[in-house]
């Protein structure tokens, strides 16, 4: 099992404008070793304080709060070494602002490393 608290952020940068999307995610994830080298997890994830701030020919994005939902998190692990593994996620996450839903669900991958 793993609980989490980080940042994540995205940002789009222009000559003449910026619009930046933010948020403290809190995830708690469960694994199985499917083998040795190979694990598999699923969880929830929630955004807290998530964000959609606009600058420059974006001010007209303002600066918003959004409302999030509850997600869910996919991942799997493969461990090159017992300290060092490259990981898949997959997230799934909705957001509602001003009566309108948002999806904001994202693939990434990672290099973890345990100590």
């Amino acid at each position: 099992v793993r609980a989490s608290v980080g940042y994540h952020f995205y940002k789009s940068h222009a000559s003449n404008g910026d619009v930046t999307f933010s948020r403290w995610p809190l995830e708690l994830i469960g694994f199985w070793n499917a083998s040795d080298k190979f694990r598999l997890g699923a969880g929830l994830r929630y955004a807290t304080s998530a964000k959609l701030d606009g600058s420059g020919v974006a001010s007209n994005v303002g600066s918003n709060s959004l409302d999030a939902k509850a997600g869910v998190v996919l991942e799997g692990e493969y461990l090159v070494t017992p300290q060092l593994g490259l990981s898949l996620r997959f997230v799934s996450e909705k957001y509602t602002i001003a009566g309108h839903s948002i999806d904001g669900s994202h693939a990434g991958a990672g290099l973890d490393y345990y100590f």
